[in-house]
């Protein structure tokens, strides 16, 4: 265990961010970009929340919302704080960790699965 202090970003997506732009798109490529330059800067964890039905996020998928950020970064460690499950299928949830964390499948390895 190295005695560095590492960083982490808690990223939120408000509502005043999705009615100032055009597209949602634009906010996402926004938040995308923000979050490749802290991995550049040396941040270790991003995370954000879903909150479908607060002011405080509005990502409504955010498992695209992470799978585009695992495209871009390559070794940001990444996740959800909250996963608001009684808006998702109750099998969905499951079968999205073991796609993300089975090497055998071509997943994220355990080193970049998102930090739950």
């Amino acid at each position: 265990m190295s005695n560095k202090l590492e960083f982490g970003l808690f990223d939120s997506f408000g509502p005043f961010e999705m009615n100032e732009c055009p597209t949602v798109r634009e906010v996402y490529e926004a938040h995308l970009k923000d979050a490749v330059e802290a991995e550049q800067l040396g941040y270790r964890y991003y995370f954000f929340i879903e909150h479908q039905n607060s002011p405080v996020c509005a990502v409504t998928a955010p498992n695209i919302y992470l799978t585009a950020l695992a495209c871009r970064t390559s070794v940001l460690r990444f996740g959800l704080m909250i996963y608001q499950l009684p808006f998702h299928h109750p099998c969905g949830w499951p079968r999205t960790w073991r796609r993300w964390t089975s090497s055998r499948a071509g997943g994220l390895s355990s080193a970049r699965a998102p930090a739950c």
